[in-house]
C-alpha cells in the first residue's frame, strides 16, 4: 500500500504547509530558513524555492530520490556560505549546480506543479514553510547518476549516488522562521 505524502512528512508539515497552499497561480509567502553552522540564516524566496522544485523534478524520477537533491543542495549552499565561497542567493546555486535544470530549460508553474506533481509540489512547500521531509543523505553535498564510472557512492537514494564533496561542517537544516 503506497503512504501519502503527508504521512511520510508527517502531521506538522501538513497543517504548516497548509498556510502556503496555492490561491491561485502562486503559493501565500513561505516561511522556511535555511540554517546551518557558521552562517547567518538565509530565508529563501518562494520563486527560489520553485527553481529548487525544478532541478529536483529534472535530477531525480521518485519523491525519495527528490528529497535527497533537495537536501544535498541545501547542504550544499550551506558548505558555500561556511567557506565564504557562495554569497549570492540560494536559486543562483541551485541553477548553477543542477545540470539537468539546465538542461530541460522548463519552466514549470506552481499550478503546473500542483497538477502533475502533488507530491513533489508538497514536499518543497514543506521546505518553504519550514518543516522539511526527513534527510536521509545528512552531510551530503554532493550527487551523479550511479553507475560503473561514478565515484560519489557515500548514500545511494533512488537511483543517484551521493557524497560530502565538498565537506558539510557541522549541520544544515531549514526552520520556520522566527
Amino acid at each position: 500500500m503506497k503512504t501519502a505524502t503527508w504521512q511520510k512528512l508527517g502531521l506538522g508539515a501538513l497543517a504548516l504547509v497548509g498556510g502556503v497552499l496555492l490561491l491561485g497561480a502562486k503559493p501565500a509567502r513561505g516561511h522556511g530558513t535555511i540554517v546551518g553552522d557558521g552562517i547567518e540564516p538565509y530565508t529563501p524566496t518562494m520563486d527560489e524555492w520553485l527553481l529548487l522544485a525544478r532541478a529536483c523534478k529534472t535530477e531525480a524520477a521518485t519523491l525519495e530520490g527528490q528529497t535527497a537533491c533537495a537536501w544535498a543542495l541545501i547542504q550544499r549552499f550551506v558548505v558555500f556560505r561556511q567557506e565564504g565561497r557562495w554569497a549570492r542567493s540560494f536559486g543562483a546555486l541551485v541553477r548553477a549546480f543542477s545540470v539537468g535544470l539546465r538542461n530541460q530549460g522548463r519552466a514549470w508553474s506552481w499550478a503546473w506543479l500542483q497538477d502533475n506533481e502533488p507530491e513533489l509540489l508538497f514536499m518543497i512547500l514543506s521546505f518553504s514553510a519550514g518543516v522539511p521531509p526527513e534527510n536521509t543523505v545528512r552531510g551530503m553535498t554532493n550527487w551523479a547518476a550511479c553507475s560503473s564510472e561514478t565515484t560519489c557512492r557515500d548514500v545511494e537514494r533512488a537511483g543517484n549516488c551521493f557524497c560530502a564533496n565538498p565537506p558539510l561542517q557541522g549541520s544544515a537544516g531549514v526552520v520556520p522562521a522566527p
